[in-house]
Parts: structure tokens; C-alpha cells; sequence
């Protein structure tokens, strides 16, 4: 049995209009991007991104200080060291500090990634380029990133959280580790897993610090160079943009026109841009900063500022100002010689929006490629589904239309009425006219009887069709429960199950098989088989 195979995006259902027509180069949307998704643009990138003035040294320096307390893999370190010169680039990815990396796509992210850095350097041996991981540890939406599944149970981190996720301690999730370690218990490489688990969470570290921790031990052998902007030198660097942002409504009106022009099109807009799109940010503390009446305050109310003073808060404060999604990826593409970013299919449709916000910053809008979409399929469970006389595709389809469809081509004899409909059409033509002959209106009792038939023949038919689909109760239960298994309520598996069940099966190994199947930028979802 092959170990993966691909599935079109388009005929999986699982995938946006505007998505679909960014993969496939539409030619409406062009306009809204500054690269084509494809290996070639690079070049024009570099071009691009080499006219600007990135501060190298603070970045470098950044990077290594998060570091510190972390033995760098030989990798790692040569390619910190590389984004000091000045023919070395990014390809970046991020993602929110999901607890044990929450969904499976947080690592097919990463890894697509790192693949498209492997491709750039064969196509372009010349520069370098280091797959970047930005974490988003500014973010504030702890629900989002306090629990991961585990086939189909959660587990939670309850904590009483507020502010930015990426400084909240570790120090009540050793609990968690505990019992994440008891359901993995008895798998191959749970062991493994659980020492990675326990080094980046049972230590009095930050959630940022323990998400760098766990995303190195996972990735450290392809170089992969973690980033927490969350952080006073970078935003100095960038201060004079968040001053522009408080002043000017500049980048609100660039993404508001970028947004009606997309909408125009008939695409719904992922993101809403704010007259000032900044948050004030504290420990345990992140609202937006909003003006009123010449002054500005966090909307809460907590806090207060005149234009001198906020701006002076800038000067001497600069990280206690966090971009919102809408100036993130300016933040992100001014602080890193970056010439790609991969994200997610939504990722993908918020960047569209923010293209003309890029232009009026003189910031080079970076390619965006998608990252790689994956199944992982049991290769027990793939042969039950072989067995079931369905194809790898079919687990796309509803769960009706693959039991009306086993069913269908399993019965020992199609039932329906259809010849029978045809001889009651004739006998009711009959009837009708007959009826007319003494008198005209008779011929509307004709047809309330012809419909009250039809209903008793559709309800009998019905009856019939669940009677034939008893028969197959327990091929049908196997059809359900694989399918809710790689589509847990209704979600692509990546986008709800956690990676660690997996790992705990197939290892290190595993991990190869899983980077070597990644293929950046290609238009089909993978499906990829393990024992």
C-alpha cells in the first residue's frame, strides 16, 4: 500500500473561494499581491527585500539573548550567525503558543517552511535561508491556546489567564503533563515525548520560553530559528512605525480600500482594521488603544495619555505596544530580511487585506505560500476503509452520501417506484379526464389525490430504504466511526487533533517520513498513511 497520496484542494469541500483561487492563480486576485506563489519569485523578492534597511545586529542579538538558556544544536547556531550577512533571507511562519502545539497544523506549518528554505537554496545556491518560527506571544486569547485533543478527549489548562499568553508561567501545568503522560503511557516513543513535554513545561519558565524549549527539541536538526518579537530592543527598532500609527490614520485607510476591493469581488474579509491598530500591552494586561477628544487610553479605560505622552511612552517604552493582526505582519516583514511567509488558508485571506497597508510603508510585501495540508491516516484504518470498497478521496464526502452510496451499490435489489409512478401518471391522465367531462373543477380533487399518492409512495420508499440500511448496520457503525475519527464534528482532522498520539507511535522516524512528504506549494491535500 502507498504511504501518501494527494487529494485536489477543490474536491475536497474542506476550502474557501478566495483560498481555492489564490492556489490556483486567479487572475482577480492579483492585484492584491506582489509575488506569485512559486519557487521562481524568490528572485524578485530578494530584489525586492535587498533595498531595504534591515537591522541585523538587534535581530542576531535578540535571538541569541532568547536563546541563552538553551544548548544551541550546531544548526541552529549557523544560521543565527548566517542572518548577519547580507545575502541571507527568511522563510517565516508563526502561530499562537498553543499548549503541546495544539492542532496539527502548528507543525505542518513549520515544516513547510523549513522545506520551502531547503528549495530556495537549491534553486538559488548563491544566498542562504532560515525557516523562522515567530512566536505570537502577545496574544491574548488564552482560550484559544489552554487545550489540545487526544483522540477526541480534551485536555485543558484551567487557568485564570489575562494579558499576553507568551509571559504567563508555566508553573500549573505540570498536572497537565501528568496526565497527558498517563493517556500516552504504553505507546513507543510516549518516553520521548514526555521528557521533551516535562523539559519545556515543569521548569519555572514563561509559556514563550517553554514554547521555544519544545519547538527547538522538535526541530533543532533542520535550523529552524524560533523568534519572540515580544520584545523592547525590536519594537525600538520599530518605534517610529508605531508612532506613525498613533498619529495617522494612514494605515486604516490603506487596509479598509485594500478590504472594500476584495469585498467587491464578492470575498468575505477576515480581518477589520481599527483607526488605531495597536494594543497597550503589560503584564496581564492587553487592551487597544483607541483616541478620544485629542487624548488617548486604553479602551478600558485603565489607562490615560496626551499625544505627548504617549508618544514619549513610545521613546522610553516601546514594548509595551502590540501590533494588532493588522500591523502584525508590517511589524513582522520590518523586523526580518523575510522574503516569504506560510500560513494557514485564513492566514492567506487576511494577508490579501493588508497588501496596500505594506505599500504605504515602503515595506516589501512578501510571497505567500500556504502550507501544506495533511490526514494522517492508520494504515489498519485505511485498509478498513479499502475493505468498505471506498477510495482515500471518499473520506471528503458527507457521512449520508457514503452510507446512501455503500448501501446503494451492496443491496441485492434497487427498490424504487419509478415504473410504478409512470403506470400511476397514465391511470391519474385517466381519471383527470374523465373527470373534466362532467365537471371542469373536478380535475383539482384529481391532483390533490395524485399528490397525497405520491407522498404515501415517497413516505413507503423511505420506509423501504431504511429497512435495506439495517441490513448493513455494522458496516455502516465502521463507515461513522471512521469517518468521525478523521473528522472530529465535522473538522479536518489537522485543524482539531493534537500531533502527540501520533509521535508517541512513530517517533523521530515518524517526524522524517512526515517532512519528507511535505511538498510546499502544491495545490493538493496529502494524505499520509503510518502503522
Amino acid at each position: 500500500m502507498d504511504n501518501s497520496s494527494c487529494i485536489n484542494y477543490s474536491k475536497t469541500g474542506a476550502f474557501s473561494k478566495l483560498f481555492l483561487n489564490y492556489v490556483d492563480g486567479s487572475e482577480e486576485l492579483k492585484k492584491f499581491y506582489t509575488h506569485a506563489p512559486n519557487i521562481n519569485s524568490i528572485a524578485k523578492a530578494i530584489e525586492n527585500k535587498s533595498k531595504e534597511n534591515i537591522n541585523r545586529k538587534v535581530l542576531v542579538e535578540q535571538i541569541k539573548s532568547q536563546y541563552s538558556n538553551i544548548t544551541l544544536h550546531d544548526r541552529v547556531r549557523s544560521n543565527i550567525e548566517l542572518l548577519n550577512q547580507p545575502n541571507t533571507y527568511t522563510i517565516t511562519t508563526g502561530h499562537q503558543l498553543s499548549i503541546f502545539t495544539g492542532e496539527w497544523y502548528f507543525i505542518f506549518k513549520i515544516i513547510t517552511a523549513i522545506n520551502l528554505a531547503k528549495e530556495a537554496k537549491e534553486k538559488f545556491p548563491s544566498y542562504d535561508f532560515v525557516p523562522v518560527f515567530w512566536m505570537a506571544s502577545e496574544d491574548h486569547d488564552f482560550e484559544e491556546i489552554n487545550h489540545i485533543y487526544l483522540k477526541n478527549e480534551r485536555f485543558t489548562w484551567n487557568e485564570n489567564a489575562k494579558g499576553p499568553v507568551g509571559r504567563l508561567s508555566t508553573e500549573k501545568l505540570v498536572e497537565l503533563v501528568n496526565s497527558v503522560a498517563h493517556f500516552l503511557k504504553g505507546t513507543k516513543h510516549s518516553e520521548e515525548l514526555i521528557q521533551i513535554f516535562q523539559k519545556a513545561y515543569t521548569k519555572e519558565h514563561t509559556l514563550a520560553d517553554a514554547t521555544r524549549i519544545l519547538v527547538n527539541e522538535l526541530f533543532q536538526d533542520e535550523g529552524l530559528v524560533i523568534l519572540d518579537a515580544d520584545n523592547s530592543a525590536l519594537k525600538k527598532v520599530w518605534s517610529s512605525s508605531i508612532k506613525k500609527e498613533i498619529l495617522t490614520n494612514t494605515n486604516y485607510d490603506a487596509c479598509v480600500k485594500n478590504t472594500e476591493d476584495l469585498e467587491a469581488l464578492g470575498y468575505t474579509a477576515q480581518i477589520h482594521a481599527r483607526e488605531i491598530n495597536l494594543f497597550y500591552l503589560m503584564d496581564g494586561f492587553r487592551e487597544r488603544i483607541v483616541k478620544e477628544n485629542n487624548a488617548y487610553a486604553t479602551v478600558d479605560g485603565t489607562y490615560t495619555f496626551t499625544e505627548e505622552e504617549i508618544l514619549k511612552e513610545v521613546e522610553n517604552t516601546p514594548e509595551r505596544f502590540s501590533p494588532n493582526v493588522v500591523l502584525r505582519p508590517l511589524y513582522q516583514e520590518s523586523i526580518l530580511p523575510n522574503l516569504c511567509y506560510v500560513g494557514g488558508p485564513g492566514e492567506i485571506a487576511y494577508w490579501l487585506q493588508l497588501q496596500k497597508v505594506f505599500e504605504v510603508n515602503n515595506v516589501s510585501f512578501p510571497m505567500l505560500a500556504w502550507r501544506n495540508s495533511f490526514m494522517m491516516l492508520e494504515e489498519k484504518d485505511a485498509k478498513a476503509w479499502e475493505a468498505l470498497g471506498f477510495e482515500t478521496s471518499d473520506f471528503f464526502q458527507s457521512i449520508s452520501i457514503l452510507e446512501n452510496n455503500y448501501v446503494e451499490k451492496h443491496q441485492i435489489e434497487k427498490i424504487n417506484f419509478k415504473e410504478e409512478e409512470k403506470i400511476l401518471s397514465t391511470y391519474i391522465d385517466a381519471i383527470k379526464s374523465k373527470a373534466k367531462k362532467v365537471d371542469e373543477n373536478l380535475q383539482y380533487s384529481v391532483n390533490g389525490m395524485e399528490k397525497r399518492i405520491s407522498n404515501m409512495m415517497l413516505r413507503m420508499e423511505h420506509k423501504i430504504w431504511k429497512a435495506e440500511k439495517r441490513k448493513f448496520k455494522t458496516e455502516l457503525t465502521k463507515i461513522e466511526s471512521l469517518k468521525f475519527k478523521y473528522f472530529p464534528e465535522g473538522k479536518l482532522q489537522e485543524r482539531r487533533e493534537n500531533f502527540s498520539f501520533w509521535y508517541a507511535n512513530c517517533g523521530i522516524e515518524g517526524m522524517k517520513r512526515l517532512k519528507s512528504a511535505s511538498k510546499p506549494l502544491i495545490s493538493d491535500f496529502i494524505v499520509l498513511k503510518y502503522e
